[in-house]
C-alpha cells in the first residue's frame, strides 16, 4: 500500500513534505529560510486546488511512500497503552518532567 504525501511548506516555489530532513537547530525542513516569507499548510483543506493535481495525481511530482506492516504491534500498544505512550513522548522530549512526577 502507498500514501501520497502532501507538502506542509512552500518557499519561493520549492514544497516541503513531511518525510524531508529536519534542521534540528530550527525545527524547519533543511533549505527552508525560517526568517523569508513561506506558506504552510495544516492539511487538504487548506492546500490551493491548483496544487493538489501535482501533489496526488501527477506520477511526475507526487511522493508516494510505501506502508508496510513493520511496527503495527508498538504502534496498537501506543493506542490501547497510556504508560507506553508517556514513555515514548517523555524520550522523545514531547512531554516533559519539570516538577519530577514519578509517573512518567
Amino acid at each position: 500500500m502507498f500514501v501520497s504525501l502532501s507538502p506542509l511548506f512552500e518557499q519561493n516555489g520549492k514544497y516541503f513534505y513531511p518525510n524531508d530532513p529536519i534542521d534540528p537547530s530550527t525545527g524547519f525542513p533543511v533549505g527552508l529560510i525560517e526568517n523569508k516569507s513561506f506558506r504552510r499548510w495544516k492539511g487538504l483543506g487548506s492546500i490551493p486546488k491548483e496544487l493538489i493535481y501535482d501533489s496526488f495525481f501527477n506520477p511526475d511530482t507526487r511522493r508516494l511512500v510505501q506502508v508496510t506492516p513493520e511496527g503495527l504491534d508498538y504502534a496498537m500498544s501506543l493506542t490501547e497503552n497510556i504508560e507506553e505512550r508517556k514513555k515514548l513522548l517523555y524520550n522523545a522530549g514531547i512531554l516533559t518532567n519539570p516538577y519530577n512526577f514519578t509517573d512518567l
